[in-house]
């Protein structure tokens, strides 16, 4: 039997347990303790076998920031503390291209809201494979698809000021979830004076696929957005999203 538990940012049921957090106009359920591996694949399988949805980025920014509102709440804590610990994992995939005279996309990065990070390794080590998947972005991007995205470089990487208006932090998270970013970073930035991290390439010799994650410890307490993660690192997971 279910228990309904209200706070100021989540609602909590225990059983299996489950946090809703406010997501756009809705709301979206993610399934606790997040799904843990040793690869970004093995994490994703995890998740699709327990018939979940891997999260998107601008989910699991809903997810952080609902936890943020009440911090010292039992479960918003402990998705603050894997943020802290992990890597957490979303499903967007990013297709880095490098500068091509000649070609109307390029130099930049596609953002594919569609991936399925099960796909990662073996699209990374079959390069026949990795520009048949690079075509059909290009069909969906000319399409109009609003799940694919094309920012080009230029955006800064490193240690910034202000995710809301940095392109590639937008183009993962979305207007709405890049505002919420930059005011979960701004809370690090006042505990522990450091500004966040947006770890991404700023240029690129020939085309590569990575996917996006968050986490809060990287060269010290700050919110950190991955925009290169491949499927090597250890300490990564993903809340897996009720359907």
């Amino acid at each position: 039997m279910e228990t309904a538990i209200q706070n100021e940012g989540l609602v909590v049921r225990v059983g299996r347990t489950e946090l809703d957090a406010l997501h756009r106009d809705g709301k979206r359920t993610f399934i606790y303790p997040p799904y843990k591996a040793s690869s970004s694949v093995e994490v994703a399988q995890a998740v699709h076998k327990e018939k979940l949805d891997f999260p998107l980025m601008d989910e699991n920014v809903s997810l952080v920031y609902g936890a943020w509102q009440n911090p010292n709440e039992k479960y918003s804590a402990e998705v603050i503390e894997t943020l802290k610990n992990s890597f957490v994992l979303a499903t967007n995939g990013l297709f880095y291209l490098p500068k091509k005279e000649g070609d109307e996309v390029h130099d930049g990065v596609l953002i594919d809201d569609n991936f399925d990070v099960r796909n990662l390794r073996i699209l990374r080590e079959d390069r026949e494979r990795l520009l048949v998947y690079k075509s059909s972005l290009m069909t969906k991007l000319n399409a109009n698809d609003p799940r694919v995205r094309f920012v080009p470089f230029g955006y800064p990487t490193g240690k910034v000021d202000n995710l809301s208006n940095h392109s590639l932090v937008v183009g993962l998270a979305g207007e709405d979830g890049s505002v919420k970013l930059d005011e979960v970073a701004n809370i690090y930035k006042e505990k522990y004076r450091l500004n966040p991290y947006v770890s991404s390439f700023s240029n690129i010799d020939t085309e590569d696929l990575r996917i996006s994650a968050l986490n809060s410890n990287w060269g010290g307490d700050r919110l950190n957005i991955h925009g290169n993660f491949h499927d090597d690192y250890r300490g990564s997971c993903a809340f897996g999203v009720q359907k």
